[in-house]
């Protein structure tokens, strides 16, 4: 089911125009899962250029712990012109000692 998910995501990111009523239709449908989430949080942040749904799916998701997923929507915030939003989540990654392998 992720594998479907996360194609139909990378569906929605070359749909152009369309591309945003797919990912939030995907979005309401996602599973909780670290994959799928983080294919969604970078369809936000880096295709649609919408940050605050990225942060919501952040939000959102179960395990908002892995590196993976907070360096999308960190690199997202830098991108897209938010550096102190992309500091705040970078000094929370190291708050939870996630940068310590």
């Amino acid at each position: 089911m992720s594998n479907l998910i996360a194609t139909r995501l990378k569906a929605c990111s070359r749909d152009g125009g369309v591309g945003v009523d797919c990912v939030r239709q995907v979005h309401f449908h996602v599973l909780k899962s670290a994959f799928v989430c983080n294919g969604l949080l970078m369809v936000y942040a880096k295709v649609i250029r919408d940050l605050r749904s990225a942060r919501h799916v952040f939000d959102d998701m179960p395990h908002r712990n892995l590196v993976f997923c907070m360096t999308c929507l960190i690199s997202g915030y830098a991108k897209l012109g938010s550096p102190e939003d992309a500091l705040n989540l970078f000094t929370m990654m190291l708050d939870e000692n996630l940068l310590i392998p």
